[in-house]
């Protein structure tokens, strides 16, 4: 599958990444979409699915993965991750999941990242995730 690769996030993705958000995040919760990399689906001009991550100098951020509604069960998520997992090689990944979030914790799982924290944001409660270097 093809994906749209960006590099850095420009305002006219920015507010479109936001507008998908709209419909998968509460309301209070704002994505900040500042210096990530991005691979996103499009389907008729829309983004359908879209990974955001940040390379760092000794780890990798995954910062969110989002789906609309429409286009989950297809396997999207899966895909997106493992193409940001492929493109900063041999370094350690780190993420968060909400703790409700027994789906993406599952699909995180699957690929090798282990939970290693639990903490309060607010009310919500999250999971943070590693993936240590491939062996």
């Amino acid at each position: 599958m093809m994906f749209e690769v960006h590099t850095t996030i420009r305002s006219a993705l920015r507010a479109e990444l936001r507008e998908l958000h709209e419909e998968t995040l509460p309301a209070d919760y704002v994505p900040s979409f500042r210096r990530e990399s991005a691979a996103v689906k499009r389907e008729d001009g829309q983004i359908v699915a879209y990974v955001t991550w940040r390379a760092l100098r000794t780890y990798a951020w995954l910062d969110r993965i989002g789906v609309s509604k429409e286009w989950r069960g297809e396997g999207l998520a899966g895909q997106l991750l493992d193409f940001a997992l492929g493109r900063a090689r041999g370094k350690e990944w780190r993420t968060y999941i909400a703790a409700h979030n027994i789906p993406s914790q599952r699909l995180f799982i699957s690929r090798g990242f282990v939970p290693f924290a639990h903490f309060m944001d607010h009310d919500n409660a999250f999971i943070r995730f590693k993936r240590g270097l491939p062996k």
